[in-house]
């Protein structure tokens, strides 16, 4: 049974001008369900420059008691906000809450994370309009931008550089850095605390990284990945020679 109930609204937390997240409420809408708009810490200067439906968690216009009738998914994509947020919404009476959960404790943890990212792939009845497949590392790209420059993820140093800089290895991340665009110590911070979550799961709950595969496409007999590149990277770091990835299936 999929997640999301079309006969319930839904919130979307998280707004921001990538047209992955713009276009969700577009395709949302168009599969069927309500969309009543998004929730965001920074809604009024959201709305001082596009005219949405965007609201601060005090702003929500409907009534404590109507929430818990009322679906919320967040879709920041740095997962180590997802449960603070859920906590967040919880204490403001939301209760039918999708997000990525971070570290996997229980089976319902692993069921909500496929909802998720069945969610993020727009399969939002979860028909299974994706796959899971093991795919050797050789045969996988990492794409620079959206023009698709590619380099290989066996060669991809520079995101290797990173996680031995979370690792307290010392390495330079300067490289990493202009690739990225970023120096700031808050992007930092969360980089270090990404690659320490990876290296906990990696540790305790593996198949986290078979729920939460990185999204490639497939041309030519090559993969490559569109999202998840530092999930990637990190797995063939840490020796493996396979990895999962979820891929469009072939229509």
């Amino acid at each position: 049974m999929a997640w999301l109930d079309k006969s319930l609204p839904i919130y979307l937390y998280g707004y921001s001008e990538f047209k992955t997240t713009k276009d969700k409420a577009v395709k949302l809408k168009a599969a069927g369900y309500k969309v009543l708009g998004y929730i965001d810490r920074n809604a009024k200067a959201i709305r001082n420059n596009i005219d949405i439906d965007c609201y601060a968690l005090d702003e929500i216009p409907e009534v404590i008691e109507d929430r818990n009738r009322i679906q919320v998914v967040i879709m920041l994509q740095n997962a180590n906000l997802h449960e603070a947020i859920r906590q967040d919404l919880v204490a403001m009476g939301f209760n039918r809450i999708l997000y990525a959960p971070i570290y996997i404790k229980r089976a319902e943890d692993i069921e909500i994370l496929k909802s998720y990212e069945a969610f993020v792939e727009d399969d939002f009845e979860e028909v299974g309009l994706y796959h899971t497949v093991s795919v050797s590392a050789q045969d996988i790209y990492i794409s620079k931008s959206d023009r698709f420059d590619k380099m290989k993820l066996t060669d991809a140093k520079i995101y290797y550089s990173i996680i031995e800089y979370a690792l307290n290895k010392g390495n330079s991340i300067e490289e990493y850095c202009r690739f990225m665009g970023k120096s700031d110590k808050k992007f930092l911070d969360d980089r270090k605390e990404l690659i320490q979550r990876f290296v906990k799961l990696y540790s305790d709950t593996p198949e986290y990284f078979k729920y939460a595969a990185s999204h490639a496409i497939k041309k030519d007999g090559v993969y490559t990945i569109i999202d998840g590149s530092h999930r990637a990277a990190f797995l063939v770091y840490m020796g493996e020679e396979k990895i999962y990835l979820r891929v469009k299936k072939e229509q």
